[in-house]
C-alpha cells in the first residue's frame, strides 16, 4: 500500500504504562510494533510512590533495553501513591498534558501487579476519553502484527460506535481489513422479533448499512457477520482468532461509582479471554475527563 497518500492517524503518539513488573513490560514489543507502523513517537510512563523515582526508572529502563530496540524511549515517572485509584488519577491527569495519546498497557484482572491490576485498568478508562488498547492475560507475546484484520464488536447501538473512529483511523493508515461483528443472543427474544433467527438478510442489515458508510473513508467495504451466541466476548474472541486479527475493537460504558465500569462488561471479559490486544474507548466520559487539560 502506498502510504503518501494516507491521511495521517489521529493518535499524536503511543504511550506505554508500565509498573516495573513483567506483565506490565509485555506491553512493550506491540506498542513498538504500532508506533513503527504509524510512524508515531513512544514514550513511557509509570507511577510510582514519592521517594522510590529513581529505582523505578532504573527498574524500567532494564526493561526498555531488554526488550526493545529503542533504549532511549522517552521515560516520565510520575509520583503518587500506588493504589488503584491513586495511579489512575495521576496517569490520566498526565495524559490529558499529551497531545492525542494512544495508551497501552496491560491488565490481569486479577490483581498479579498490585500496582497495574484490573482495577486500575478499570479506572484508568473511567477517567480517559482516549483510546486505550489493553493486552489481557491470553495475550501472546511476540504475536502481535499491525497489519492483520481488526475485529470490530458492534451491538447497534450508537454509544457501541465509539470505537469507530480509532478502528478506521488504524485501518486507513496501515491497510487493515474491518470486519463488523454483532452478536446475537438466540435468548434475546426482542432482537430475534426485529431479526428473525435465520434471516441473514434483516439480521445483517445494520451491519451492512454501517459498512456502506465506512466504505468512503477505507477505501475498502469491511466484512461485516452476525454471530450467533449467548456470550458476546467468547464469539468475539473466537472470531478474532479464526481471522488471526490484529486486535478486537469495542466500545466500553462508563458506570458512576468506584470498580463498577466492568460489571457485567462485555470489555472486561473480552479482556480476559481474548489473545489479541483490545482497543478500547469509554462511550461515556466520566467527570474528571471533563476537566480541561492542563498546559504541559
Amino acid at each position: 500500500m502506498d502510504r503518501s497518500d494516507v491521511t495521517p492517524t489521529p493518535f499524536g503518539e503511543i504511550v506505554v504504562a508500565l509498573d516495573g513488573f513483567d506483565n506490565s513490560a509485555k506491553a512493550l514489543e506491540p506498542a513498538a510494533k504500532l508506533a513503527a507502523a504509524l510512524d508515531l513517537p513512544t514514550s513511557v510512563v509509570t507511577v510510582t510512590r514519592p521517594g522510590l523515582a529513581r529505582w523505578r526508572a532504573q527498574e524500567i529502563r532494564a526493561q526498555i533495553h531488554a526488550l526493545t530496540d529503542s533504549p532511549d524511549l522517552a521515560l516520565h515517572v510520575l509520583d503518587h501513591d500506588e493504589t488503584s485509584t491513586g495511579t489512575a488519577r495521576a496517569l490520566t491527569e498526565w495524559l490529558r498534558t499529551r497531545q492525542h495519546p494512544l495508551l497501552v498497557m496491560t491488565t490481569t484482572g486479577r490483581g498479579l501487579s498490585a500496582a497495574w491490576c484490573g482495577t486500575v485498568a478499570t479506572a484508568v478508562l473511567r477517567r480517559h476519553g482516549g483510546p486505550v488498547l489493553l493486552l489481557g492475560p491470553r495475550y501472546r507475546p511476540g504475536s502481535f502484527e499491525p497489519n492483520g484484520p481488526i475485529v470490530v464488536g458492534l451491538d447497534g447501538t450508537p454509544a457501541a460506535e465509539g470505537v469507530l473512529d480509532a478502528a478506521t483511523a488504524i485501518s486507513r493508515q496501515l491497510g487493515n481489513h474491518m470486519e463488523l461483528v454483532q452478536v446475537v443472543s438466540p435468548d434475546d427474544v426482542s432482537q430475534l422479533q426485529r431479526a428473525p433467527s435465520g434471516d441473514i438478510a434483516m439480521e445483517s442489515h445494520y451491519l451492512q448499512h454501517t459498512a456502506d458508510a465506512l466504505q468512503h473513508s477505507l477505501g475498502q467495504l469491511p466484512n461485516y457477520d452476525v454471530r450467533h451466541d449467548t456470550d458476546p466476548a467468547k464469539a468475539l474472541s473466537r472470531t478474532a482468532g479464526e481471522l488471526e486479527a490484529s486486535m478486537i475493537a469495542t466500545t466500553t460504558r462508563a458506570r458512576l461509582g468506584p470498580d463498577r465500569l466492568w460489571h457485567g462488561s462485555t470489555t472486561a471479559e473480552l479482556a480476559l479471554y481474548a489473545t489479541s490486544p483490545l482497543l478500547t474507548v469509554t462511550a461515556i466520559s466520566t467527570e474528571t475527563h471533563n476537566e480541561k487539560p492542563k498546559p504541559a
